[in-house]
């Protein structure tokens, strides 16, 4: 019975291995194609407002809409990065675990080019710094057993409306071509460009903090959207609001 099958099956495999090797693999290969997960990524899709639309998706120069995609949208040839990272090898070696968290940020990266640049880089400087700042301090630590560094991804949004969702979207997805899968995001400089980073934030259910957004809009249409689509709103800012500073 079962011992004769089985010694066969051995001999078969000993002897001649192609013949039944063949359509294993085969069949395998199709299994693992068929068993890919495929989805498709929630984009903010941000145009130039040309036939002076006036509603809730348009402001007098730009207007936006979300859709879904299998595939991220490009960004320009030569679209700078950088990146900032803790040496966990030098963090306490006694924790259970080490690892880093990853903070994603669209920012401006080309001096003389991008209108933000000299903002963006107080924010690159500020990452940089709390980076190093870490190893000090002995890191981010969690429940007493985890210790964490950060690791800042910062892309470029070259200071406009029509990339810094783009941007946004690629620090996240790197499942689906993106630069990083962030687990926490910063806000790029002024609120016209966190107006929609902060939608793509919400569609991909990250927490973003804005620390250069001041308008009290780019929140409660954050939040509009979160409701919309039946998912939390995440996105925080640190100014008050600008019509407190004419005061």
């Amino acid at each position: 019975g079962g011992r004769r099958r089985c010694a066969l099956s051995c001999r078969q495999v000993r002897y001649n291995p192609a013949p039944m090797a063949l359509p294993i693999l085969t069949a395998a290969a199709a299994a693992i194609t068929e068993c890919v997960e495929k989805y498709d990524v929630p984009l903010v899709v941000v145009t130039e407002n040309t036939r002076g639309r006036s509603d809730d998706q348009c402001d007098p120069n730009y207007c936006w809409t979300n859709v879904s995609s299998p595939t991220l949208p490009s960004l320009p040839a030569g679209t700078p990065h950088l990146t900032f990272e803790t040496d966990i090898d030098q963090l306490c070696k006694n924790e259970t675990t080490r690892g880093v968290i990853t903070i994603g940020a669209p920012a401006s990266l080309q001096p003389g080019i991008d209108q933000f640049y000299t903002n963006s880089l107080k924010m690159q400087r500020s990452c940089d710094l709390f980076s190093r700042m870490l190893v000090r301090r002995g890191g981010i630590k969690v429940n007493a057993t985890h210790v964490y560094g950060v690791h800042c991804v910062f892309l470029g949004d070259s200071s406009s409306q029509l990339q810094v969702a783009n941007a946004t979207s690629r620090l996240v997805h790197s499942e689906a071509g993106g630069m990083s899968s962030a687990d926490f995001l910063l806000g790029p400089y002024g609120s016209g460009l966190t107006t929609y980073a902060s939608k793509q934030a919400v569609l991909d259910s990250k927490l973003m903090i804005a620390p250069a957004s001041s308008d009290h809009a780019v929140y409660s249409s954050a939040a509009a959207l979160a409701q919309e689509n039946g998912l939390g709103l995440r996105v925080f800012g640190m100014l008050p609001g600008s019509e407190n500073w004419a005061r």
